[in-house]
């Protein structure tokens, strides 16, 4: 009888990796920093062989080392099927407890607005600190929600919202360039190796999630949870790890003859 291999969950050789902080990433920040990321010099490549790190697909646990390559147009991890992404998860609704609020539907059109704007000046080819000027009138002008703005730098503006928060707004977003498919792929290639080579716990299907070493037992209690997960809790799921779509993987894993 083959003996049963010890999950690495089971083992503690991230212990020296954890961190009791909790980390906080603004959107734009992850935004910028991976695109800067991606953007480095590296030479193409179509297969690679990673020994570290975990790997779930579709509610398994996939077998170290693990095998990266590229298959007509896809990204496999040990044959199964990573990049495009196979799982539906662009429908998910809000989970219980975090419908959206009044708040944020009334001044969705101001975001919109925003980012429209801020598009068509620079189509026009105005200078950014003119763009800043007009989009910050912009938002003076929004009176219902908006109670003031202050603070009017070349790229940067502080809003005062009706509701007492402040938030800055920046029009010095990046342009980031369409990329072809080969790109994405190459991309995303490299956005694994990186990720495993430096330990970390990545979920595919369904959005996935990319967790670094020292969140190991927070993921390892959630793929626990799901796996045991009710009707009912899976319904009203909720986890800084991963959605709904891929608690119900956990606790209906896909055949994985069907990934790849």
């Amino acid at each position: 009888m083959n003996k049963r291999r010890k999950s690495p969950f089971e083992e503690d050789r991230f212990a020296d990796q954890r961190a009791k902080t909790r980390v906080v990433v603004l959107i734009a920040a992850l935004v910028i920093g991976s695109s800067a990321a991606m953007s480095e010099e590296l030479p193409v490549v179509s297969r690679d062989t990673i020994a570290t790190g975990l790997v779930f697909a579709y509610g398994h646990e996939l077998e170290p080392p693990y095998v990266l390559e590229i298959v007509d147009s896809t990204l496999r991890v040990n044959g199964v099927q990573v990049y495009p992404d196979l799982g539906q998860y662009d429908k998910e609704p809000p989970p219980s407890g975090e419908e959206i609020s009044e708040w944020t539907k009334r001044t969705a059109p101001i975001y919109r607005d925003f980012w429209d704007l801020v598009s068509r000046l620079k189509e026009e080819g105005r200078p950014i600190s003119e763009i800043t000027a007009e989009v910050a009138d912009y938002l003076r002008r929004q009176e219902e929600m908006v109670d003031s703005v202050t603070d009017v730098r070349a790229t940067t503006f502080l809003v005062h919202w009706k509701d007492g928060s402040e938030e800055v707004f920046t029009t010095h977003i990046p342009r980031r360039e369409k990329q072809t498919e080969e790109e994405q792929l190459q991309n995303e290639l490299r956005r694994w190796q990186r990720s495993l080579r430096q330990g970390w716990i990545i979920v595919a299907g369904s959005g996935g999630s990319f967790s670094p070493p020292w969140m190991r037992d927070e993921v390892a209690a959630a793929i626990a949870r799901a796996r045991a997960a009710t009707p009912e809790e899976l319904k009203n799921w909720t986890s800084r790890v991963f959605g709904r779509p891929i608690a119900e993987q956990f606790r209906h894993p896909w055949s994985l003859e069907e990934t790849r």
